[in-house]
């Protein structure tokens, strides 16, 4: 049998290119495969003939002298071609190979396929400047060589592989060509007959593919035009002629509007009675550039809105109040609402302060509701009134089977719910402490991470925060991570209670009264005085309250403003209890049947190191430090009735802490003492 030697330099060629030739020669000569090396003499490789690569000729040196060496071609492989027609038409390509010449080679070998659209750009080593921006690569059998970018994908086409003309050559050489001319004409055919097989099962699959895209078309609710580079139609479907009707007047002024408009891809365009939003989308598919037009009817995408709108509501993420709704005269609240309006064109976080009842959730709807993300979900959760053993699940939503009794298939948490929309996390001061790290984390990543997951979900959220504590206070006391208030507190905002805005309180009371279906009519100068006067230490909320409990009676009862001081005072009997209260001023203790020393005690105890007082300790330092025998059912009372008048809060597990508005009643009570 004839020795035939392939002399290469690298395994992978080596791989490729041995199984090739034993193919075509194994049986009527012994194939051996070289790899030229440190382990290769020169001048020691022999054989009938030696084959090497072109672009390989200093492999010579290996060959011992007097032996026949061919010198062959090699082409891409007909085989691997068809993973060209994978890649999207009017693509850049990065063809990557070791040296100039062969790069520059299988370029020339793959633009004789003609792959449509697709446009080579070489890469190899020691290149000074290449296109660095190329969507997609191709190598052959050299991955390592492949430079490093955003890639949407790299093609490994293997080694090229011996010409079919060197094998003809070669066979010549060896004296073989009659015996293996069979061998070398399928050789040469099969490749092209499967690559020819491939082409037309895709072919089919395209067509299948493009008649089912039709009739997905003609059956869209929504037109769909196709124009050619000079905008003259290719494709309509039928909504579109129902929308444009049969004549060419209603097309061509469409036209007409898409040149007008350039590249802007959006835009409402009229005929006749109807109205449609138009997009634009421009499209190359190989060498001809397409555009493509989708028609949405307004009153549909307004019904779809609406119908989405009611959805949110059903289910209680929707915010209900805007800007227009607030109700004020005082300059403190206007210029509030006018900063508010700005905060709301953006996206940062906005953190409003204010005291209970003051109206943060109102006008943190207001801000949503004229905010980008209005079309999206509003979001509440209150961290006082939710439970400590539930919070991380409430927020961040749980797997399936993360714990015994969950619904299956999980749950999403409210941060998820509120995706493209606004969440509201009131009274975050009431937040634990193991849960405020978890929140800065979903602040910080945007991702949250379900109770029992092990795949965190990406949220775009806006978050609005609020509180009615003193947030410094609670940032020094280490009862909350500084690091998350500043997170939160990029925008701040600080609601005015009512008391410091008073010009608001008549026209509010008034707006309330109407809202009860009862006619005030002009408010006599006793009514206008009474409410003016009061501190209303439950705010907005308080008034509100009130102009209820007054609509009760005042629709049988003209003489009702003459109760109302019994509704502002309902606990003060005489008219010295109520001369001691008018001299203060104040939300004195007198308001209420409470003892005042015990009103006191407990306001100054709060207002001490810790700072937060459960039930059991309060009746034990009331007693031992005020000598105050209470048992724990009446602080429980006591304590509820402040937290009624906004003067303390109390959170189940978290004990009892004082308000902005306790704090404001003992330094005036400290201040008269000293004054006395």
């Amino acid at each position: 049998m004839k020795r035939l030697t392939i002399l290469l330099r690298d395994q992978g060629t080596a791989l490729h290119t041995g199984k090739q030739m034993r193919e075509i020669f194994g049986e009527v000569a012994r194939v051996k495969v070289v790899i030229a090396g440190p382990m290769v003499a020169e001048g020691s490789v022999d054989a009938d003939l030696v084959v090497i690569s072109r672009q390989m000729e200093e492999l010579i040196r290996y060959v011992r002298p007097g032996t026949r060496v061919l010198v062959a071609d090699r082409a891409v492989n007909p085989d691997q071609v068809r993973r060209l027609f994978a890649l999207p038409a009017d693509s850049d390509v990065l063809v990557v190979n070791t040296t100039r010449e062969l790069t520059e080679e299988a370029i020339e070998q793959m633009e004789l396929y003609e792959v449509e659209g697709l446009r080579y750009h070489p890469y190899y080593p020691g290149i000074r400047e290449y296109r660095k921006n190329c969507p997609y690569a191709i190598t052959f059998g050299e991955m390592d060589a492949v430079p490093p970018g955003e890639y949407r994908s790299v093609t490994d086409l293997h080694s090229r592989l011996l010409s079919m003309e060197a094998c003809v050559l070669i066979a010549r050489e060896l004296g073989l060509y009659e015996q293996l001319r069979g061998t070398l004409t399928a050789g040469n055919i099969r490749p092209m007959i499967r690559l020819t097989q491939d082409l037309a099962k895709l072919h089919i699959k395209y067509a299948h593919t493009s008649e089912d895209l039709q009739k997905i078309i003609a059956l869209m609710e929504d037109g769909v035009l196709v124009l050619d580079q000079q905008m003259r139609p290719i494709f309509i479907n039928p909504m579109a002629e129902k929308m444009l009707g049969s004549g060419e007047g209603r097309l061509r002024a469409l036209v007409e509007e898409l040149r007008a408009h350039g590249e802007d891809p959006h835009f409402f365009h009229r005929t006749g009675s109807d109205s449609y939003y138009v997009e634009r989308i421009s499209s190359s598919g190989g060498r001809e550039r397409t555009t493509i037009v989708m028609l949405r009817d307004v009153k549909k995408i307004e019904r779809i809105e609406n119908s989405y709108r009611r959805a949110l509501t059903e289910k209680g993420l929707a915010a209900k109040y805007e800007f227009k709704d607030i109700i004020y005269r005082s300059a403190a609240m206007g210029e509030l609402i006018q900063t508010a309006r700005e905060f709301a064109r953006g996206e940062s976080t906005v953190f409003l302060h204010g005291e209970s009842g003051s109206g943060k959730e109102l006008l943190a709807q207001a801000i949503h509701n004229a905010s980008p993300r209005r079309n999206g979900a509003f979001v509440a959760v209150n961290f006082a009134s939710i439970s400590l053993s539930l919070s991380e699940s409430e927020l961040f939503g749980y797997a399936d089977g993360a714990f015994t009794g969950a619904r299956r298939g999980g749950r999403k948490g409210l941060f998820e719910l509120a995706h493209k929309g606004t969440i509201f996390l009131d009274e975050i001061g009431d937040a634990p402490l193991e849960l405020q790290k978890k929140l800065l984390r979903v602040i910080q990543e945007r991702k949250v991470l379900p109770v029992g997951g092990s795949k965190l979900i990406p949220v775009d959220v806006r978050i609005i925060a609020a509180s009615n504590q003193d947030m410094g206070a609670l940032v020094e006391r280490r009862e909350f991570r500084e690091d998350l208030y500043y997170r939160l507190n990029v925008l701040p905002l600080y609601l005015p209670p009512l008391r410091r805005r008073r010009e608001d309180i008549l026209p509010l009371f008034s707006h309330f009264l109407k809202e009860f279906r009862v006619d005030g009519g002009e408010l006599s100068r006793q009514v206008r005085t009474e409410i003016e006067d009061y501190p209303w230490p439950g705010n907005v909320r308080e008034l509100r309250n009130v102009a209820e409990y007054v609509s009760n009676f005042a629709r049988f009862d003209p003489n009702w403003p003459d109760r109302l001081p019994g509704v502002l005072h309902p606990l003060s009997h005489s008219d010295g209890a109520r001369e001691a209260q008018e001299g203060q001023g104040t939300q004195e203790a007198q308001q209420e049947t409470d003892d005042p020393r015990s009103v006191r005690a407990v306001l100054e105890l709060l207002d001490r190191p810790p700072y937060r007082f459960s039930r059991q300790v309060l009746t034990r330092e009331l007693a031992e430090e005020y000598g105050l025998s209470l048992s724990e059912s009446q602080v429980k009372g006591l304590v509820g009735r402040l937290k009624d008048r906004g003067l303390v809060n109390a959170v189940t597990g978290r004990g009892t802490f004082l308000q902005a508005a306790g704090q404001e009643l003992l330094r005036r009570w400290r201040a008269r003492e000293k004054q006395l």
